[in-house]
């Protein structure tokens, strides 16, 4: 008789199998780790602590599509930060950009409303990266664009009136976008365009009261 050996048709992984599998989980890894940074430093640079603190953001209120895009921006943004960190500004001048077009046709679709926490916090990281060039008129047409864009959305809100030379606006409170103003009337002030500067640093107080300060 001929005995048949009863033998594992499963043969035990490969060294490249392993390998890939090695390599797949550094990956993953690596993904999660760049994921957690970027939320990290999104957190950071709005004022995320502050706005809760301030009322301003409330996580419980959120609905999934602004979880989303919050997600969204904060991983652009980082990528726009470890390109500055390579020594490449131009790269993320256009992530800057091409962010805050998105984020404006966004809220065109959506009918205007926003709360221009993210818009503020690009437009600010371009402005700075902007200045760091020496690039004063794109400077400028950066804080001016954003300063319409607030002064336009909140023209008819219930909020506190503040004045400027060309009429009065009514701004909704908003950290973010007081530090937009306030780094726009220091820019100015290096200028030396010190009444511009002050109009403008007396918009940013109406956003954040912890802003009053600078004007003693």
């Amino acid at each position: 008789k001929i005995k048949i050996k009863n033998e594992n048709t499963s043969s035990p992984p490969t060294s490249s199998y392993k390998d890939q599998r090695r390599k797949k989980n550094v990956l993953q890894e690596r993904k999660r780790d760049w994921i957690n940074r970027s939320l990290t430093y999104y957190s950071t640079v709005s004022r995320e602590a502050k706005r809760r603190e301030n009322g301003q953001y409330v996580p419980s209120k959120i609905e999934l599509n602004q979880y989303r895009s919050n997600f969204i921006t904060a991983k652009k943004l980082y990528f726009a930060r470890h390109k500055i960190k390579r020594n490449q500004p131009r790269h993320a001048e256009r992530i800057y950009r091409k962010l805050i077009d998105d984020l404006l046709k966004e809220q065109e679709e959506e009918g205007g409303s926003c709360d221009h926490a993210q818009i503020a916090i690009s437009t600010l990281l371009l402005a700075l990266l902007l200045q760091r060039q020496d690039e004063i008129k794109e400077t400028r047409a950066t804080f001016i664009r954003f300063f319409r864009l607030i002064t336009m959305s909140s023209s008819s809100a219930s909020s506190p009136t503040t004045t400027t030379g060309g009429g009065s606006f009514e701004f909704k409170e908003c950290t973010c976008s007081a530090k937009v103003l306030q780094a726009f009337a220091l820019f100015e002030m290096k200028q030396r365009n010190v009444k511009k500067a002050y109009a403008l640093i007396q918009m940013a107080v109406k956003l954040d009261s912890e802003l009053e300060p600078v004007l003693q």
